[in-house]
């Protein structure tokens, strides 16, 4: 099992729940949470919601696959998932001019066998400055999954008041192969991995040119 995920029978997530801070300068909050089926075997999934509280306006939607789903969905289409493959799960919240926190849950279950299942929560704080008022330092998680085929995903929890932040790998020789800017402050950064060689690369959190942390990745095709 790698470090750090949450594993059911079938599937695993790196984490069982996800904070997502963000302010109403853009509509949509999204987080992009990478969903493994580790058997060897195909499985036929659906995708479960559970709406645990909304505030306001407030509308969840999300994606999985190929298929999105609007706000009136609280269940998925039947998915095969292909075994020892990975799929992210788009969760997104339409914030439709409204302040506050809602809470959704997901279920991804096998079809053939309710037992085996993951469930992963989303917390959406919305705020007039989209900063947690909790973290006083800036974090950033190992990249999952670790070796990486097709991406690598990091969560990360901003400190301070920047308006841009920048997620920089290098390669083993110190290069810049891929620069991701980005301005929310904590959430999950889905990182592109099948176009690079494989290799080990070095993932830096920076800020005003100065390298908040770092972290190893291996990419391995």
């Amino acid at each position: 099992m790698l470090p750090g995920f949450l594993i059911a029978q079938s599937f695993s997530v790196p984490n069982p729940s996800y904070a997502y801070w963000g302010n109403l300068n853009t509509n949509t909050a999204s987080v992009h949470i990478p969903v493994t089926n580790n058997a060897s075997i195909n499985l036929d999934v659906i995708v479960e919601k559970t709406q645990n509280s909304l505030a306001g306006l407030h509308q969840s939607l999300f994606c999985f696959g190929i298929q999105c789903y609007d706000s009136s969905a609280n269940s998925s289409a039947i998915i095969s998932f292909a075994g020892d493959s990975t799929e992210i799960l788009i969760a997104d919240l339409n914030k439709n001019g409204t302040l506050g926190l809602s809470c959704v849950t997901y279920r991804i279950k096998d079809i053939n066998n309710t037992s085996d299942f993951v469930d992963v929560e989303v917390c959406y704080h919305i705020t007039p400055t989209g900063i947690s008022t909790i973290p006083n330092t800036s974090t950033l998680s190992l990249p999952q999954p670790n070796p990486a085929d097709r991406f690598a995903a990091v969560t990360y929890n901003l400190a301070g008041d920047n308006s841009e932040y920048t997620i920089a790998v290098y390669d083993i020789l110190g290069s810049l192969v891929k620069q991701v800017k980005f301005s929310e402050k904590s959430g999950i950064l889905l990182l592109p991995t099948a176009e690079l060689n494989a290799g080990v690369y070095f993932c830096s959190l920076q800020v005003n040119n100065k390298t908040l942390g770092t972290n190893k990745l291996i990419v391995a095709h």
